[in-house]
């Protein structure tokens, strides 16, 4: 499912981002910057790690409609209930295991 999230530009934009980290991480060390060498090398062991974001709202306010529309697929991702059912999101996001 992830795969389908992630098109090949943002993918490619993730790959430019990595090696630009990387040549400054380099650098840092070069130049002896031990606090800012810590903080990018910090960056690259996170830049592929899933994030999680919360959507609250109160009830028939449009908190599926919302995450739907992020997604921007065109599916229905997690459905529409009138319960107060919890949906499991973190299936959309979880990384490569």
């Amino acid at each position: 499912m992830v795969g389908n999230l992630l098109n090949a530009q943002l993918q490619t934009q993730r790959a430019q981002l990595e090696e630009v980290i990387k040549d400054l991480h380099e650098l840092t060390i070069l130049i002896g910057n031990e606090e800012m060498s810590q903080t990018l090398s910090e960056l690259r062991n996170r830049l592929h790690d899933p994030f999680m974001f919360v959507i609250v709202g109160e009830v028939k306010a449009g908190k599926s409609s919302f995450v739907n529309a992020l997604l921007a697929t065109g599916e229905d991702h997690t459905g529409r209930s009138t319960t107060y059912d919890r949906h499991p999101f973190n299936n959309l996001y979880t990384g490569k295991r």
